[in-house]
């Protein structure tokens, strides 16, 4: 997979500063439905889980977290009214700390977010769900390794003068690796983003 553009590394703030300063494109693989873009954040609970193994139940939680930070942050990110306490929803630190810190900044120069920020696919990489000897999810801390590639094309960051903010040259997607981790286990209700393991922009694999 080859591209002519610029990849700038990935900050600690979080995969959006990232994906906004310009990554590596990808290809290839089937893409996930779109992370959601309305006011209202999909709920990690609303997840059915019969007939799937721990493993299985982990990694759907784990996404759902994921894709509910894209839909909470570009809720803040676009109203400076809302509360910023939407992000604890599918959040701790350091991700938390440093997603609050970005919005902050953001909102101080009046520039607010437009469009969306699509999950287009997404892949365990390594999965922790304590389980019995038959396979029965039980109490413990549950931790999720989720290789995910981002697609930004919609997304606009646009200052007060209505410019667009984001560098034209940008590349469209970007590859993160998000620790996922559920200290409630097996409850479904725990699962929070923690970190973006990823120290720099990554192209996004065809997985």
């Amino acid at each position: 997979m080859s591209t002519t553009r610029t990849r700038t590394a990935i900050t600690t703030t979080a995969l959006v500063a990232a994906v906004l300063a310009g990554t590596a494109a990808c290809g290839g693989g089937t893409d996930t439905d779109p992370a959601p873009t309305s006011s209202e954040p999909p709920k990690i609970t609303d997840i059915e889980h019969a007939g799937r193994s721990p493993e299985q139940q982990a990694t759907e939680g784990a996404i759902a977290a994921v894709k509910g930070m894209y839909s909470a942050q570009l809720e803040v990110g676009g109203d400076a009214t809302k509360d910023l306490g939407l992000l604890d929803q599918y959040m701790v630190d350091p991700y938390l700390k440093a997603m609050r810190d970005d919005i902050t900044l953001r909102r101080s120069k009046g520039i607010i977010s437009e469009g969306e920020i699509r999950v287009a696919r997404t892949h365990p990489e390594e999965v922790t769900a304590p389980k019995d000897e038959k396979g029965n999810p039980v109490a413990g801390d549950a931790e999720v390794l989720l290789k995910t590639c981002v697609d930004v094309t919609g997304y606009h960051s646009i200052d007060p003068e209505g410019n667009d903010t984001i560098d034209p040259n940008r590349l469209p997607q970007a590859q993160a690796v998000f620790r996922v981790v559920n200290p409630e286990w097996p409850s479904g209700a725990g699962w929070r983003v923690m970190e973006n393991t990823l120290p720099t922009a990554e192209e996004c694999d065809a997985y």
